[in-house]
């Protein structure tokens, strides 16, 4: 038996508050993609991209998960890695001028720091 939408409703509001939580952390990391290696930060917005695509399609629908699957198309999926190509390749002149170098990583001491 189907559920009724009073039944869906409490999902359809987690699964919006979800959606509304992921798109304030994909704004976030796209601030510190900068900070990443290159092909990272490549490999990272492309995932981005097509998540937030898959959330994009979720709420198109309602944001009900009992519909069934979302699916990015792989056409859709190949133009979201060309957009991720196309914004890499434009921080190509900032990342010439300020080089990457990775943060130091902490020193940690078995067993003191681990626990």
């Amino acid at each position: 038996e189907p559920l009724s939408a009073e039944s869906r409703e409490p999902a359809t509001r987690a699964v919006r508050a979800l959606l509304a939580d992921a798109d304030r952390y994909y704004r976030s990391a796209d601030r510190g993609l900068f900070d990443l290696p290159f092909r990272a930060a490549l490999a990272v917005r492309v995932a981005r991209l097509v998540y937030s695509d898959i959330g994009n399609r979720l709420r198109a629908r309602g944001c009900d998960p009992f519909q069934g699957r979302v699916v990015v198309p792989t056409w859709r999926k190949a133009w979201l890695v060309a957009v991720a190509l196309a914004s890499a390749i434009a921080e190509l002149p900032r990342r010439a001028v300020t080089p990457f170098r990775p943060a130091p990583l902490p020193v940690v001491r078995f067993p003191d720091d681990v626990g």
